[in-house]
């Protein structure tokens, strides 16, 4: 009788589980609907007009502060020309820091003369102004993108979902004290288990969208200024005189140096090809030895045998074909008379 109890009980807190969650979600989806500001274009993205700043809709500035419960995610992507990669780097570090951010990853390339870098930050929405400006202070922008997404109806989805689970969860809990046998205890416990499961999954989902709305992010791609000839070389003289004797210099070192690594990496190349074969021609070569070992071993004794067949000494009779003009044992033979040669022309 308890079990059957139990059983209808679990049902019916499944079933008042799986309500609450169609209504969470049908709530959401008329306050989401009803809010005339909360679908925004592409080009919507810069600032609102004023009588839209006390609405649900916040006003869309990354440089203000969200006061409600709009979720938009900024990504900026900046491409500059500085005179020093390096230092710019370290520049926009520093930079960000002071303002409350911090940097995500950043890396630095020196290949071909040709100097680039990148710097990726996360910075507060209400500071992605001010270091968009500092960054285009340091030298020539090349291109400057800003994007933004619209999180709201995502985060007021998840939050629903982890409330109904939540929600499930306290019920589970106050069903297993109540239960007394095995079966419908390792039950229980195994919705739990699941209940339990998808709670974890929402919080993080959660926490990734909160982090990256507290936190624009922004990625900055630098290259450094080329210049190979001497600003001082005149266009009419020679070809030493029109380029720099230390980029000539540079050239020639850098030649050597990709000279030697070649040989290096050709001799590596071939020391690794031959400790991958070395084992396979190992075998190889031990058996064919063995078969050519016992080939001769096999030839050498047939030898020894066929001369045991044979004493010592022992010599074949030879049949010598009777002469002409002899008797022959068997009878007469009558002699062959052979026509005398022919002279030449007869």
């Amino acid at each position: 009788m308890i079990k059957k109890f139990l059983t209808v009980l679990i049902s019916i807190v499944l079933s008042l589980g799986m309500i609450a969650g169609c209504a969470s979600s049908d709530k959401t989806e008329v306050r989401t609907d009803t809010d005339s500001n909360f679908a925004q274009s592409p080009g919507d993205v810069a600032k609102p007009t004023a009588d839209e700043a006390g609405s649900f809709a916040p006003d869309v500035d990354p440089g203000s502060a969200e006061p409600s419960g709009k979720k938009i995610i900024y990504t900026a992507n900046i491409s500059i020309e500085v005179s020093d990669v390096r230092a710019s780097i370290e520049q926009i570090s520093d930079a960000v820091a002071s303002l409350g951010g911090y940097v995500a990853g950043s890396n630095f390339n020196d290949r071909d003369d040709r100097v680039s870098g990148s710097i990726t930050v996360r910075i507060p929405p209400g500071k992605l102004d001010e270091i968009s400006d500092r960054i285009e202070d340091m030298g020539k922008v090349l291109t400057n993108n800003l994007s933004s997404q619209d999180v709201t109806y995502d985060y007021v989805d998840l939050d629903a979902r982890l409330k109904n689970a939540q929600a499930q969860e306290k019920q589970l809990l106050a069903i297993m004290e109540q239960a007394t046998l095995i079966e419908d205890i390792l039950a229980v416990r195994s919705e739990l288990g699941r209940v339990q499961q998808e709670i974890e999954v929402l919080k993080g989902q959660l926490r990734y969208l909160d982090n990256m709305v507290d936190f624009s992010t922004v990625t900055v791609a630098l290259t450094q200024t080329y210049v190979p000839k001497s600003p001082e070389a005149d266009a009419d003289e020679g070809l030493l005189a029109r380029w720099d004797l230390s980029y000539i210099g540079t050239g020639i070192s850098k030649g050597f140096r990709n000279s030697l690594t070649f040989v290096v990496n050709a001799f590596g190349f071939l020391f690794i090809l031959i400790s991958n074969i070395l084992v396979p021609l190992l075998i190889f070569g031990a058996i064919v030895f063995a078969i050519v070992f016992i080939v001769k071993r096999i030839r050498k004794r047939f030898g020894k045998v066929s001369k045991k067949a044979s004493p010592r000494g022992y010599t074949p009779p030879t049949i010598q074909a009777p002469s002409i003009g002899q008797p022959s044992p068997d009878g007469p033979v009558s002699p062959t008379v052979s026509a005398p040669p022919k002279k030449d022309g007869k």
